[in-house]
């Protein structure tokens, strides 16, 4: 199994296994920590080979820059066939996975780490910035000090 794309985006969808990404990042300017996002989804787009047919475990974590967990890791379960076909050497699997409601308490690089039964597959980060100046669109600066 291959991990070919795992990043954080504001939008995506599959189209017949083509798969569509708007706005992917990895990098959040917010104006103070705690900081929030209201709305995000995860892609993984994973690459099977014949002898990765059968049942696996996908554990997906999120952790700040100390290595504790962010939020409740997803867990999904799946398992499939590889078709009978001699020609297909691989077939692909795209999961977009909802990722809304995440707050980061702490600035710095946080890590996406994504495991396959029990075995780490890929790790990506996700830094987050305090720069008021730099906040995206509809985020508010924080009060000017008295």
């Amino acid at each position: 199994m291959e991990i070919q794309i795992a990043t954080l985006c504001d939008a995506a969808n599959d189209s017949n296994g083509a798969l569509n990404i708007l706005g992917a990042r990895d990098l959040y300017a917010a104006p103070q920590v705690p900081f929030g996002i209201p709305h995000a989804v995860l892609v993984v787009r994973m690459a099977f080979e014949r002898e990765d047919a059968g049942k696996h475990d996908l554990v997906i974590s999120l952790l700040d820059p100390d290595g504790t967990p962010v939020m409740k890791p997803a867990e999904v379960s799946f398992g499939f066939d590889f078709p009978p076909e001699d020609d297909i050497d691989h077939v692909a699997n795209n999961l977009i996975i909802p990722f809304g409601g995440v707050k980061f308490e702490k600035a710095g690089t946080h890590i996406i780490d994504i495991r396959c039964d029990g075995e780490i597959v890929a790790r990506r980060p996700v830094t987050v910035l305090v720069r008021a100046q730099m906040a995206q669109p509809g985020q508010q600066p924080p009060p000017a000090a008295s």
